[in-house]
């Protein structure tokens, strides 16, 4: 914008210096003019001084003549002049018409801008607050299932016990025998297998890129999430871990319907980032649960991440 009024004032420059410059060339054109018909008036006075006695009739017809047509000229002169300014008046006018019509397309512009940028700004706040609310609520849920499962954990330990005192009591009241005997089978079953080795406690959420990426390695990338199948190269859809603003400027022009996936940077999952009619919406995928599911109640888990994207394409 500062560019366009810097042009416009160096084009209203330099047309002015071309009206100054035209005009200069008029006066002077009109000065030699007059010098010239000065002179030459001069040289009929004195041409008619020196032919007086012989011809003064005819040579004041001719001078009376000329004098008429010289002020004919000089009221054309005159007539063109005045029309010239005229003309110069009515191009600085319109000059200054087209300079205001473009500054208020500007400010209409820079209003429109600053209203989209308000707007963007307003509804991207909302989403990343709806984002932020479905992550707390699928947070809180997993807290509470976590205490669930404590609580049971909690109750089969005291069941445990519970046996343990009973087999102890048993053996106390003079029931040696059938201890003796559980025992005794005891030692003839094969021993249990080893617990599995426990996996890597991972935080309740990624606390920064480097999570982000040891998680995918480690876990997704041996999956073959996304990856297509088809090609065994990565899907036209995934897009790994890029920010939110870098998936609504690739959507930005794209038509309605079109989405892409890229790793979620605020859970253990990835993000649908899809192109609606008036903006982009983004829709948070749980994957901590060796599944792939919206996060709400009542969403349907899937196996892979492909057949999430196939289902509701």
């Amino acid at each position: 914008s500062l560019q366009i009024i810097t042009n416009l004032y160096f084009h209203r420059a330099k047309e002015e210096a071309i009206r100054l410059e035209k005009q200069k060339a008029e006066d002077d054109r009109i000065a030699r003019e007059k010098a010239r018909l000065e002179a030459e008036r001069k040289k009929k006075q004195e041409e008619a001084a020196i032919y007086a006695t012989l011809k003064q009739a005819k040579l004041e017809a001719q001078m009376e003549k000329e004098r008429k047509e010289k002020e004919r000229q000089m009221a054309e002169l005159l007539e063109q002049e005045k029309k010239r300014k005229i003309q110069m008046e009515k191009e600085e006018k319109e000059s200054k018409s087209r300079e205001e019509d473009l500054r208020k397309k500007w400010q209409l512009r820079a209003q429109e801008i600053y209203q989209r940028g308000k707007q963007k700004r307003e509804r991207n706040n909302k989403d990343a607050e709806t984002e932020s609310k479905q992550t707390d609520e699928f947070w809180k849920e997993q807290q509470e299932k976590s205490k669930i499962a404590d609580r049971h954990r909690s109750e089969r330990a005291k069941q445990a016990r519970r046996s343990l005192r009973m087999s102890v009591d048993y053996s106390t009241l003079g029931m040696p025998g059938v201890v003796e005997q559980a025992m005794q089978q005891n030692l003839h079953k094969p021993k249990p297998a080893l617990p599995p080795r426990p996996q890597k406690t991972r935080p309740d959420r990624p606390r920064n890129r480097r999570d982000i990426t040891e998680w995918f390695l480690e876990v997704e990338k041996p999956k073959m999430t996304g990856i297509d199948p088809k090609t065994n190269r990565p899907a036209k859809w995934f897009h790994g871990i890029i920010k939110r603003s870098v998936a609504e400027d690739l959507l930005m022009s794209k038509q309605v319907g079109t989405f892409l996936v890229r790793i979620s940077e605020r859970v253990w999952g990835y993000v649908i980032s899809y192109k609606d009619e008036d903006r982009c919406k983004h829709f948070l995928i749980d994957a901590s649960d060796n599944t792939y599911q919206f996060f709400g109640a009542n969403q349907i888990a899937h196996e892979t991440l492909n057949d999430l994207v196939n289902y509701h394409k």
